[in-house]
């Protein structure tokens, strides 16, 4: 068993692959409020709600803020923003979403609710030391506040990018905690525009644009210096993260999308006419599609889709749409969810026979797969389960999902709770299977259902937790033919919003990925035959709805050819 344990983890470094993605430019998408002739003047920022509206922020009297609908039609605007919005974000919370904002005149941070009511407001030229701060050669003291983010336990990170180079920081409540950055080592920075929050890493870092210096730098949340993510960018202005990938607005214009690494993925938008790039006078009559002049803001929608906000005495809102198929080195990728209905899949809901689904338990939005989008928050739901018509043996799968906000009966008071579930050979709303679990703490157990499994577990522990062999890891057999057994990931990979769960099988053989982190193994997948154990190597795949609101998409599946693919 040795010699499979390593020969799953050379599998796993073996297929490491370089994603590419591909964006198209969606042409005069953005359509003006009625009677104006031009957007407004804008050196500001673009942020997108969960509903998918954008919001944009512009030097406009009483239209400082306007907010746009998906497919761009103008909605309202915000009027009790303030028109010197730089840079803000929308952030998620338990009461809401919200904006924040960052005041470039003002000297000031907004909190306020999407239809705008100031639930905070933070005087940061009075809460930070004077000692962070630069002075003028009047001998002014002043700060120019560009950009800021939120932390995952809400603390703000505001950067004075046009004054001192500072990030200052505070707690959810506006209280001043610290500051670092600045002009000197270790950091040197040179006009450090805005920042976001980069969660792709455990623990979250700062992700900042050191636009001067051509550079996209990684901070730790407390201050220190981890060095350089990316260089030679045409002065980076702004950053978004959405998934693996950070996509950063080039005031020279470019947009440039990296991988966690920092290597670059994509790179659009870049124009042959110097002369227009990096200002805010070129006219629309000198517009061209896809073409972006000076990239002053950037955001991400929940499909992964790109918006970017032009510094231009016009405005400007470009949209890049994320090709439908993401390209990788290794060919050979298939969708098995088409994002527009359940094609290749069929839908078994607890006590209804297959395909019956009266009140759409399952369906299909926006290029997910939204599980008890109609059920109403409290209410006694079923489970339910979507599965392949086909069955599958080698192959590597990767998918996202994302929790929604609704709980049901008999679980409202649990956390939340779906679930994977592979080499599935009967029709069960829990299929008989191997689980790679999806629950808020626990993404990426092992569950054992009515099968058997071999896996390596720590001896030190009465809990069945995986425990590679090289790190001490015993083996042992689990699972029966009647029952669930649980076999506990090693770490917790779970992040806020979208995740990455992916699963690479080889004949009797798994390993869990969670956002890019191996934490559980599989061996010697059995099921049980004419009263004997026999080598579980393929099976249908299935997706379960278990009494919580979430959402799945980009699901894809890429076959491995080997000897049990080819029996």
């Amino acid at each position: 068993m040795k010699k499979s344990v390593l020969t799953i983890f050379a599998l796993v470094l073996m297929l490491a692959r370089v994603n590419a993605v591909e964006y198209k430019v969606v042409p005069d998408w953005l359509k003006l409020p009625e009677g104006r002739a031009q957007l407004g003047n804008m050196h500001g920022d673009v942020a997108v709600s969960s509903k998918g509206e954008v919001y944009v922020s512009l030097l406009e009297t009483n239209a400082g803020l306007q907010v746009f609908s998906p497919d761009g039609k103008f909605l309202h605007n915000v009027t009790s923003a303030p028109n010197d919005f730089h840079g803000f974000v929308i952030h998620k919370e338990k009461d809401g979403e919200f904006i924040y904002g960052s005041r470039l005149s003002g000297e000031n941070v907004l909190k306020m609710t999407l239809d705008g009511k100031v639930v905070l407001d933070i005087p940061v030229a009075s809460l930070v030391p004077d000692e962070f701060k630069k002075q003028n050669k009047d001998g002014k003291i002043i700060l120019r506040l560009t950009g800021m983010d939120v932390a995952p336990n809400g603390d703000l990170y505001v950067t004075d990018g046009y004054a001192s180079d500072y990030i200052h920081r505070f707690d959810r409540n506006g209280k001043y905690l610290k500051s670092f950055g600045g002009k000197k080592e270790p950091y040197n920075f040179k006009t450090l525009h805005k920042i976001v929050i980069d969660t792709r890493f455990s623990p979250p870092r700062i992700l900042a644009c050191d636009r001067a210096n051509f550079r996209l730098v990684h901070l730790s949340l407390d201050g220190e210096f981890l060095g350089v993510y990316a260089k030679d960018l045409l002065n980076p202005a702004a950053v978004a993260i959405h998934g693996d990938y950070a996509a950063t607005g080039e005031i020279r214009g470019r947009v440039t999308v990296l991988d966690k690494a920092g290597n670059i993925v994509a790179q659009f938008g870049l124009t042959d006419k110097p002369e227009e790039a990096g200002t805010n006078k070129t006219e629309p009559a000198r517009w061209r599609p896809g073409i972006v002049t000076a990239p002053h803001g950037i955001a991400f929608n929940e499909q992964g889709d790109l918006f970017v906000a032009e510094y231009n005495l016009y405005g400007r809102v470009h949209r890049f749409n994320r090709s439908d198929m993401v390209q990788t080195a290794t060919a050979g990728w298939q969708r098995l969810f088409n994002g527009k209905d359940l094609t290749g899949w069929f839908v078994h809901v607890n006590g209804k026979e297959k395909n019956v689904d009266p009140t759409k338990i399952v369906s299909v939005t926006d290029g997910t797969i939204h599980m008890y989008a109609n059920e109403e928050q409290g209410s006694k739901q079923p489970i339910a389960v979507i599965c392949t018509e086909k069955e599958f043996a080698d192959y590597d799968l990767r998918f996202e999902y994302k929790w929604g906000t609704k709980k049901f009966a008999p679980r409202v008071d649990k956390i939340r709770d779906a679930g994977l579930l592979y080499h599935c050979y009967d029709e069960r709303v829990w299929p008989s299977s191997v689980e790679c679990q999806i629950q808020e703490g626990d993404v990426g157990d092992t569950f054992v259902v009515r099968s058997q499994i071999k896996t390596t577990t720590d001896p030190k522990k009465t809990n069945r937790v995986f425990l590679a062999e090289k790190d001490g890891g015993v083996m042992n057999t689990f699972g029966n033919t009647n029952g669930v057994v649980g076999i506990r990931k090693s770490h917790i990979c779970e992040k806020e919003g979208w995740n990455t769960v992916e699963v690479k099988i080889r004949g009797d053989s798994a390993v869990h990925i969670i956002n890019g982190q191996t934490n559980n193994m599989v061996f010697s997948m059995a099921r049980m035959v004419d009263g004997e154990w026999k080598p579980l190597t393929r099976g249908r795949i299935a997706l379960q709805g278990e009494f919580s609101e979430v959402f799945y998409r980009n699901i894809e599946l890429r076959p491995v050819e080997t000897k049990s693919a080819q029996k």
